[in-house]
């Protein structure tokens, strides 16, 4: 697992297996973040189910202004701190020991720019999630949503949330929430 793109383009980024942790594979990476570069410059981004804090990386190292990263697992933060200190991005990101849910109750209306949601594929709680993300409006104006799954995910009716893109990678569903119709 390596950084794509942008300032830290090849660094590599540490890893770890566990039955919950499933990095977004490079190929998967390098196409959606080809699909949301444009609005990537100075953007405020939440990676909930972060993982290793691999998307978050990413989009620091292309122009991101902040990232936060959310995960429940103690394993995973040691993992994103480790990464965030490799690329030297730990002082553009917080990171936060936390279930998503628990930690959307606590937020701002209108704070992010790009939210990130890979949660694990057995939990299927993402459609919780984007209920909470929607309700709270916790997207800015032109803000979107990329939402990582193993199955073409059909939505629930949200308010201001509405699909722009989905697109299939091998076993992987990458769908695009947009707050408003901007061009993706």
């Amino acid at each position: 697992m390596r950084v794509i793109a942008g300032k830290k383009r090849g660094q590599k980024l540490v890893e770890f297996s566990a039955e919950n942790i499933r990095p977004t594979p490079d190929r998967v990476k390098e196409a959606l973040f080809s699909m949301i570069e444009h609005h990537l410059s100075d953007a405020v981004v939440l990676d909930l189910f972060s993982g290793t804090a691999a998307l978050a990386i990413e989009s620091l190292s292309r122009g991101a202004k902040e990232a936060v990263c959310v995960d429940a697992s103690k394993q995973s933060l040691d993992v994103i701190k480790k990464n965030l200190s490799l690329t030297e991005f730990n002082i553009s990101a917080k990171v936060f020991l936390s279930e998503a849910v628990e930690f959307l109750n606590k937020q701002s209306p209108s704070q992010f720019d790009i939210i990130f949601l890979d949660p694990p594929y057995s939990k299927n709680i993402e459609d919780n999630v984007l209920k909470k993300i929607d309700s709270m409006d916790l997207l800015k104006p032109d803000g979107i949503i990329i939402l990582e799954t193993e199955y073409a995910h059909v939505p629930d009716d949200f308010k201001n949330l509405h699909i722009s893109k989905q697109r299939k990678y091998g076993r992987t569903y990458i769908t695009i929430y947009i707050k408003n119709d901007i061009e993706i």
